[in-house]
């Protein structure tokens, strides 16, 4: 956007509007065209001319992000302070790490301030220091009418704070979404007291552990003390999404129970950590009975078998999302009762789990129209160092069909198997794929299955943005499946040096197979070219086989592509 291109625009207008020149005398258009820019976009059009800062520089007020010492120390001089007093009503969002800005907020009020937001911090002296100044986020939450969102990383222990705090929550006329990151334990009077609050709420999520024992059941004295906060007889709740992080305990989940049989307006549920096995058919006739609107479901917190978590996707209608984790095991009867909603299912995560078969993944991707993501691939680990990273790598590479993640075997997809595995994925909405894919050992003499039906599936999603896959390596030949587990058993860094010096010698020899590999994810990288919107792209083990001459000629032909990974 330059400002040839802006004044041009004055002259599509009618009479009426272009009496001036320049364009940004004219307040209607002016307001259009920054309502749909970032702040990031805006600071770009400050550049361009005098005229352009002039014109763009108030709007740069309306979303403040002060999460750096030096942004700090700028924001408290008193020539901002003077900027914020004149552009005070164009503020709509503010984002702070340091708390002690929400007092010049409240000696200059925000009258049409959405967002507040005061995040969790890494250190926990921090985030005790920071709560002293929860009072002051109290009276700016009472002089904000506007105010629909609000973003807590730190909360009060005691039940009087909490009870002022939330009852101005309740008193609040457009509040509508709240978030408190506490990372600390909490008593479980304070989150039945959260929860009870949440009336006007659309949005609520809780990140806390609730103390083990000071745990109780609820009793019925309690449980009309908590209608009580509602100020209504039989209170509906009109939550839409729930998201309870953190560890819940046995008595606990007694008062999640009573309060999920008032939120009939449910839409997503994302569920504490419980080992609850028993409570499954509870939370089945619930979903059942009191939550019609239920689309999207979250287990990743759960550590329970997968057909449990199957008499609750059960009970869903047209079910949206699901995500799960890699300690569901059994995860047949879950993939079956997912599979009742391939009409609507549009989101899929199950990461690293390695009972889900790979006939199940393709009946995933030929079944589900609907499916925008489609996520089972193994999370790395940030706090490991690179050795230790490798290390885990080569180790999944031997034990991948015992410790390994969900993998979409290449030597299933041809006719031999059945009319399913031949069939063209249905999944042509498809944006997001992160995927394991392995090849059947070799034996002495024979050739690789080639994975070039793998690669025109994959050129076929046209609409595909972030593509990862990993190449699980078949185990050489001289180490078996006894070997390693003798060798990991008795000393598991033994075992991955050893690992790690197969995999380094058989690279150092270009045999035919490895030419192979090289060829194949060439006519790979050239087939994926068609895919005009991706954005990512991720090749975990098959660095051995990628020459950057194909990875620069690919990236020619993505012109808006972001940042391309191999490993």
């Amino acid at each position: 956007m330059n400002e040839s291109t802006i004044t041009t625009a004055a002259s599509i207008l009618p009479a009426p509007f272009t009496t001036h020149a320049a364009i940004f005398d004219i307040h209607f258009l002016q307001s259009r065209i920054c309502d749909h820019l970032d702040h990031l976009s805006l600071r770009r059009c400050t550049l361009v001319s005098s005229n352009f800062y002039v014109a763009f520089s108030p709007f740069l007020w309306r979303s403040i992000r002060i999460h750096r010492r030096s942004t700090y120390k700028r924001f408290i001089q008193p020539e901002a302070q003077a900027g914020l007093a004149r552009h005070a009503s164009r503020v709509r969002e503010v984002s702070s790490t340091f708390p002690s800005v929400w007092a010049i907020f409240l000696s200059q009020p925000c009258p049409n301030l959405l967002v507040l937001d005061s995040p969790s911090l890494q250190s926990h002296g921090k985030r005790q220091s920071n709560i002293k100044y929860l009072p002051t986020v109290l009276e700016l939450l009472q002089k904000s009418p506007h105010l629909q969102t609000l973003r807590l990383g730190y909360f009060k222990y005691e039940m009087d704070a909490v009870a002022t705090f939330f009852e101005t929550v309740r008193r609040h006329s457009s509040l509508k979404n709240m978030e408190i990151d506490h990372r600390d334990y909490v008593s479980c009077t304070l989150v039945r007291h959260m929860l009870w609050s949440t009336l006007k709420l659309e949005r609520f999520s809780l990140n806390a552990n609730v103390v083990g024992y000071l745990q109780r059941f609820t009793s019925e004295e309690t449980q009309q003390n908590l209608i009580r906060l509602t100020g209504q007889e039989d209170p509906v709740f009109g939550l839409k999404d729930l998201t309870v992080q953190g560890l819940f305990y046995d008595h606990e989940q007694d008062t999640l129970f009573r309060f999920l049989k008032r939120c009939s307006n449910m839409e997503r549920i994302a569920f504490p950590g419980m080992h609850w096995s028993r409570q499954v058919p509870i939370l089945a006739d619930i979903i059942a009975a009191f939550m019609p609107r239920l689309q999207h479901l979250d287990f990743s917190s759960l550590s329970i078998p997968g057909r449990f978590v199957a008499r609750v996707v059960d009970k869903c209608q047209r079910l949206r999302t699901f995500i799960g984790n890699d300690r569901h095991d059994n995860s047949l009867p879950l993939l079956n009762a997912v599979l009742q909603h391939g009409d609507t299912l549009e989101v899929f995560r199950m990461h690293a789990n390695d009972t889900l078969p790979s006939e199940g993944i393709l009946r995933l991707l030929t079944t589900c129209s609907q499916l925008e993501v489609l996520d089972l691939m193994r999370l790395e680990s940030r706090w490991m160092a690179p050795e230790e990273q490798h290390k885990w790598r080569e180790y999944t590479r031997v034990h991948a069909d015992r410790d390994g993640p969900a993998l979409l075997d290449v030597a299933d997809m041809d006719g031999d198997h059945g009319p399913l595995f031949c069939t063209p994925w249905a999944c042509e909405r498809l944006k997001v794929l992160r995927i394991h894919y392995r090849t059947p050992a070799l034996e002495s003499g024979e050739d690789e299955v080639q994975p070039k039906v793998l690669y025109e599936q994959l050129s076929a999603l046209s609409r595909l943005e972030d593509l990862r896959l990993g190449w699980i390596q078949p185990p050489p030949s001289d180490l078996n499946d006894s070997n390693a587990d003798g060798l990991v058993t008795s000393n598991l860094v033994t075992a991955f040096r050893r690992l790690h010096v197969v995999a380094e010698e058989s690279a150092q020899d270009e045999t035919p197979h490895q030419r192979a590999r090289v060829q194949n994810v060439g006519v790979a990288l050239q087939a994926w070219t068609q895919l005009k919107s991706l954005r990512k792209l991720e090749l975990r083990g098959l660095k051995l086989f990628i020459e950057k001459d194909q990875i620069k000629k690919a990236r020619r032909k993505w012109g808006d592509i972001e940042w391309i990974q191999y490993s």
